[in-house]
Formats: structure tokens, sequence, C-alpha cells
């Protein structure tokens, strides 16, 4: 999954998925956060390729584990292009207080593989996306900055469905491919592909809506 955001999303979005994965978009300087970032890898990825990036949990080993991460990270590999990732808690259930507390943004781009797995979990992380993409009265930015979100989730989950009803009905637009079609394009994922089954899973990309609720 990691490889499938790192080499996909550095795209700008072409119709095509062999364009997508051709057409480079420079993420040094972007700020990006991951949620429900379990080992980080995505927010990794993101920060060698020059992102600011924010790592995001709810669970206190989870966050001490990627503290380390982090750190082993530079020991093995050198230093980021950028700074170093940061972690943070985040609580879907509870975010309203943390999510403002946050460093780093507002974010360019949000990330999160296999993040829903019961229906409750629709209910709290979408409106929580919604705030990070819809336009802010208070925060307003030209539409080159327009932030998005991209999620790689098997559509087999419970509450995945939901979840989507939910972002559309906060003001999200969503699109969906199967990362299956774009492992075809992207070398490295053409070699995970002959080892794992991509077929139950999908790329899901989420931004504001043409005429979007404007959040608070």
């Amino acid at each position: 999954l990691a490889a499938t955001l790192a080499h996909h999303h550095t795209a700008e979005r072409p119709s095509g998925g062999a364009d997508m994965a051709q057409s480079l978009l420079e993420l040094n300087g972007k700020t990006v956060l991951e949620v429900g970032a379990g080992l980080g890898l995505l927010g990794l990825a993101a920060a060698r390729l020059g992102a600011r990036v924010v790592l995001t949990d709810s669970v206190p080993a989870l966050l001490d584990n990627l503290q380390e991460t982090v750190a082993l990270n530079v020991h093995l590999h050198g230093e980021f292009p950028g700074p170093n990732p940061l972690v943070a808690s985040l609580d879907w259930s509870d975010w309203r207080d943390t999510l403002s507390a946050l460093p780093a943004g507002p974010f360019h781009l949000v990330l999160g593989s296999e993040l829903i797995y019961a229906p409750h979990h629709a209910l709290h992380l979408a409106p929580l996306v919604a705030s990070l993409l819809l336009p802010s009265p208070h925060s307003p930015r030209p539409p080159e900055e327009q932030p998005r979100c991209v999620i790689v989730q098997r559509g087999d989950r419970p509450g995945w469905l939901r979840f989507l009803e939910e972002c559309r009905s906060h003001g999200l637009q969503v699109t969906l491919r199967p990362v299956e079609d774009l492992a075809t394009h992207i070398p490295t994922c053409k070699e995970l592909s002959a080892d794992v089954d991509l077929s139950p899973l999908v790329y899901c990309e989420m931004t504001a809506a043409e005429t979007p609720i404007v959040a608070d």
C-alpha cells in the first residue's frame, strides 16, 4: 500500500492510469497528515519525497513506536529531505480539540490505509476528513492549494460503504479506482502484485465538492 500511494500519489490527476503514474507532482514542502498511521509507512514515504509530515494515531504504544520508527529511518537511510516527520495523537472520536493543536497544518494531503474495520469508524472518520478538506472561511486557500485525501482500503470491510456515504453527505467528492488497475502502471507495484492479491483493494480520493459545504 505504501508503494502504491508513494508512487501514484506523486501524480497529478489526468484521466489515464499510465499518465497518473508518470506525471509527477512535487511533494517537496507540502504538508501531509497520515491518519491511523500504525507503522507510519505512508507518511515516511511522503517525507522521503520532501513533504512535511505529521503521523497520527490514538494508541499510546503506537505513538511511541512511531517515534522510534522515525529515528530508525534516519539512522538507516539518512536525514529526510525536509524536516523529520512529527508524531501526534489524534482520536477520531474526539478530534475537534486535538485537530486544531496539530503541528504543521493546514494540510495539502491526508493519507490513510486500511482505516475502516467497523461501521462506527465511518461515523467518526468521515467528519474528521471533511473538516480537513472543506474550505474554511477563516483560512481560504487558492484553487491550486485545495487539499485532498487518499485512502487505500479493502472494499469489503464492514463500514466502508457507510464511510463513503458519510463523506458524500459531508460535502466531499469521492473518486474510486481499483488498486489493481493503478498497479499495472507502477513498476514497483507490478512486482508487488505478482505476490499479493490486490483485487480487494480500492484507491479512494476525496476532495471538496464543486459546491461544497463550508467547514465551521
